[in-house]
């Protein structure tokens, strides 16, 4: 059964307040697919939304074992994946956030949790020296076999690095909020970058539309996901930390991406209740391909109660 939290993984402290239930939907037809009974699955992932009295942080009450995780991360297998246009634009989008600041031509590139290895195989056409971390190993033989690309099967946190200020360049996309212990993983960061060397990563944005209105119900649609720290708390750990914020961009939900996500939605009802987990990116929430019309709202947040995600590049 998954372990109960007893301390807060920001901060260490171990006084919470209640905030919301989450409960898994879809149960009957998302437990076949992890090999689990239904009440076997709820027990896994129905859980409370709780936060820290003491850095406010926003945290799952329960986290998965290594073993439960392992059965999260290695249930499928993998056929061909289409490298479509909307993933080109998303990750260029990406990798030219970074060079703005920073070339990546000849530095090494790393990604902790590479996935299909998408980003990595575009940094190396830009003249990156690309390498990956992922538990999952489908993918990691999915990426091997598709790209050529060097892709580690271990946990980045665990792994057995040649020595500190070594990398120039780590992503860590879509992947803190999975972690239950992510200040390690800063500070690891932070030691394995060379002298001035970069570190991005993004997450989902926690706001007050979000904490008090949507009540986390977004949150609870995406499994795996342990905390949701807001862009103050993010701020003073990476300062802590040591590293220097070179920007710090949020993406807004604007009422143009909602009128968008609407249809795809509905389009796409029954193709997603028969593959109920998928690692698509980016999320629809986040495209922008309008009509004209509703152009003028593209950048126009939804009051100012936003729902979205942070990019956040900072440098040792």
């Amino acid at each position: 059964m998954p372990q109960k939290i007893i301390y807060c993984s920001f901060c260490q402290g171990k006084r919470f307040r209640y905030r919301h239930n989450i409960g898994v939907k879809n149960v009957s037809k998302l437990a076949p697919v992890f090999q689990l009974t239904n009440d076997e699955f709820e027990r896994l992932f129905s859980f409370n939304i709780i936060e820290c009295k003491d850095c406010g942080l926003l945290l799952t009450d329960r986290v998965l074992t290594s073993s439960e995780t392992n059965k999260f991360y290695n249930y499928r297998t993998y056929k061909d994946k289409k490298f479509t246009e909307t993933y080109e634009k998303y990750y260029n989008s990406l990798l030219h956030f970074i060079n703005a600041f920073k070339t990546i031509q000849g530095k090494k590139f790393v990604e902790i949790g590479s996935g299909y290895g998408f980003l990595l195989n575009l940094a190396r056409k830009r003249g990156a020296i690309p390498i990956g971390f992922e538990i999952d190993k489908n993918l990691v033989d999915y990426a091997k076999n598709k790209f050529n690309l060097q892709i580690i099967n271990e946990d980045f946190l665990n792994y057995n690095h040649p020595y500190e200020n070594f990398y120039d360049i780590i992503i860590l996309s879509a992947v803190i909020e999975h972690l239950t212990n992510p200040i390690e993983y800063l500070k690891r960061i932070y030691a394995l970058l060379k002298p001035r060397g970069v570190f991005y990563f993004d997450i989902p944005e926690t706001c007050f539309f979000t904490k008090y209105i949507l009540r986390h119900r977004y949150y609870g649609y995406v499994l795996g996901h342990y905390i949701f720290p807001s862009k103050k708390l993010i701020n003073q750990k990476l300062n802590e930390i040591g590293f220097t914020i070179l920007t710090f961009k949020t993406v807004k939900l604007t009422l143009n991406r909602i009128f968008n996500f609407i249809p795809k939605l509905v389009k796409n009802k029954v193709k997603k209740t028969q593959i109920p987990i998928e690692r698509d990116l980016p999320d629809e929430f986040y495209e922008s391909h309008g009509k004209k019309s509703l152009q003028q709202l593209k950048f126009r947040p939804l009051l100012p109660l936003s729902l979205g995600y942070s990019r956040i590049l900072c440098q040792k």
